[in-house]
Order: structure tokens, then C-alpha cells, then sequence
């Protein structure tokens, strides 16, 4: 117990001797030569230009004395503000993206302070691509930079979002939820059809179902989409169908591949790349995935994206012999 009161009586002693040498480094930080506002008021102003990523360089009234650069000076260099007129250059980074904006003439008022404010400005197809996880790096999207005298609450430079697109976003909200309603509905349509229709496209739903590496979704858009309204006559025709079929060209005595024809139904050639991903790994003992594994597995990055297109295709097909004549994939596990 003594021990343990000498160490917190030391640590008192070591946390006071950090405060007292922290508070003479700030106060020989602040001390600005000719200053006029306050140094509460240029702290503020230091503090949310200085260290702020979206100002990148303050200079004087004739654009000749750089009072503060961000590269220059990073974000701990102090600088002498006074009331007058600045010039101000931005530079904001969001999502990687570092984008330079205009050049704003500041006029500075002895006892006000200012803060510089960054708001990203998004229109409705940027704002969806942000709600689901994407980036959107088109004109939809762009950052909105303004300068606000905190003792005013007045914008003295840049350009404030519009109310507008407050409204714009809450609309947007508004449609997501519809959105996301509708879809939690016709989840529970399928997943009522599912235990009580005995229609043969909901049939083969179930039957792909038995596959492990299946899901609710990738059956159900196979069927629904592919394999339950069209009747394939051989494998090509199912490759062609989805789009996976290799476009051989030649021209004299040159001959090379461009790639997939991507024809018919996008979302099944999508769905296709997924479970096939999906089937090495729920799979792994299959004749595909072992065909697989020798053949592109140890290559380069490009060369399994090749293969799994290869893959992709062959267990379309498989699955379509599968709902056709019942043959289960070679190697192939069923649920338990």
C-alpha cells in the first residue's frame, strides 16, 4: 500500500511538472509580434485555419507576405494576423481526393473571430452512392468551403450550401426508406412463396437451394431471370445467353481474344462471377474447383480473374444439367 501511495503521489508530481512546461511552451507560442485581436481570438483562427486541412496558404492584402502556408509551416506554426484584409487559397482533401479551390479576399475585424467551415455538397445520385458505400468522383459531387465571423454569424467569404439541399438530402432519406420498405416486402413475398408455392419455377428455386454456395438470391434471380422462362437447347446457348462466351478475332494471319462477348442478361453474368467465387470456397472438392485450383490458382492476379470467368461459365452450365436432367455437379456436396 505504501508503495502504491508513493507511485501516485510521483505521478502527481510528474503530471504537474507536464502541465507547467506545456503552459510556457503555449504562452511563448502566442506571443505575436504587433497583434490587435486577442490571443483567445487568434488561437480560435490558428486553430481552425492553421491546423485545418481546407486552408492551404493566408496572405497579405497585396498577395506578396505569406502569413501562414500549410506546407510550409505544417500545422503547428503560429502567424501574425491583425485586422485587415487577407487572402485565402484552399485546398481540401476528401476521399483521397485533394481538390484546390478559388482564392477568397478575407476582411478580418478586431474582436470577432472566424472559423473556416467544410461541408461536402452532394446531389441525390452522389448522395445514394454514398449511403450504399460507394464514392462518387463525378460533377455530382463537390465540397463547399465558407468562412464564418463567429461573433456575427455571417459568412465573409465562400459559398454556404444552399437550404436547398437540406431539403434535397431529407428527400432522398425519404426514398431510401420506400425503398428499403419495398424490399423488406418482397423478401417476405419470396420467402412465403417459398414454403407454400408449388409452381415448377419456385421448384427449381428449391432445388438449387439443396446446392451448398447457393443462396436465396442467386437461385431465385437464376430462375427467375434465366432458367425459368427460356429453354436451352446445349451449353452454348447458355454461355452465349449470360454473355460468357469468348469473342475470337482475326484479321489475316493475326488472331487474338477480346475478351467476353457480354450479351444478354447482366445481372446474371454478375451473379455468375459471385457464385462462382462463392462455389471454390463452399466447394472446394468439386471437379470445378480442383479444374480450378491446377489450372489458375497459382497465377497472377489477372490470370484468376480469367479463370473465374472460365469457372463462371462452366457452372452455369452445370446448373442448368442440374434443374434439366438432375445431375448433380461432379464432387458437387448438397446441404446438410
Amino acid at each position: 500500500m505504501e508503495i502504491k501511495r508513493n507511485l501516485d503521489h510521483l505521478s502527481k508530481i510528474v503530471a504537474v511538472f507536464v502541465l507547467i512546461l506545456l503552459s510556457s511552451c503555449v504562452s511563448a507560442f502566442t506571443n505575436y509580434e504587433s497583434l490587435t485581436l486577442s490571443d483567445q481570438q487568434v488561437a480560435v483562427i490558428k486553430e481552425n485555419w492553421g491546423c485545418s486541412p481546407c486552408v492551404a496558404r493566408i496572405l497579405s492584402e497585396d498577395g506578396k507576405t505569406w502569413v501562414y502556408d500549410k506546407r510550409r509551416d505544417g500545422g503547428t506554426a503560429g502567424f501574425k494576423l491583425t485586422p485587415g484584409i487577407y487572402i485565402i487559397e484552399y485546398s481540401c482533401e476528401s476521399y483521397k481526393i485533394e481538390q484546390v479551390f478559388r482564392t477568397d479576399r478575407v476582411e478580418l475585424k478586431a474582436g470577432h473571430t472566424y472559423r473556416v467551415k467544410c461541408k461536402a455538397c452532394y446531389t441525390p445520385h452522389a448522395l445514394v452512392a454514398l449511403i450504399f458505400g460507394g464514392v462518387c468522383r463525378g460533377p455530382d459531387y463537390r465540397i463547399v468551403l465558407w468562412i464564418e465571423d463567429e461573433t456575427t454569424r455571417e459568412v465573409v467569404a465562400g459559398d454556404r450550401p444552399s437550404l436547398g439541399l437540406k431539403r434535397r438530402l431529407v428527400r432522398e432519406y425519404e426514398r431510401l426508406q420506400m425503398v428499403d420498405r419495398q424490399i423488406r416486402e418482397v423478401v417476405a413475398e419470396r420467402a412465403h412463396a417459398l414454403k407454400t408455392s408449388e409452381s415448377s419455377d419456385v421448384q427449381k428455386v428449391r432445388q438449387l437451394l439443396d446446392l451448398r454456395g447457393i443462396g436465396i438470391n442467386s437461385s431465385w434471380l437464376y430462375v427467375m431471370e434465366f432458367f425459368g422462362w427460356r429453354e436451352f437447347r446445349n451449353r452454348r446457348e447458355v454461355g452465349g445467353s449470360a454473355g460468357l462466351v469468348p469473342t475470337p478475332h482475326q484479321s489475316g494471319d493475326e488472331a487474338w481474344e477480346r475478351g467476353i462477348s457480354k450479351a444478354g442478361n447482366g445481372h446474371i453474368r454478375s451473379m455468375a462471377i459471385q457464385i462462382a467465387w462463392a462455389w471454390l470456397r463452399w466447394q472446394p472438392q468439386s471437379q470445378l474447383s480442383r479444374w480450378y485450383e491446377q489450372r489458375f490458382a497459382h497465377g497472377s492476379p489477372r490470370l484468376r480473374r480469367i479463370g473465374i470467368v472460365a469457372l463462371a461459365r462452366k457452372l452455369l452450365v452445370d446448373l442448368w444439367r442440374y434443374l434439366e436432367n438432375g445431375v448433380i455437379p461432379e464432387g458437387a456436396q448438397l446441404k446438410a
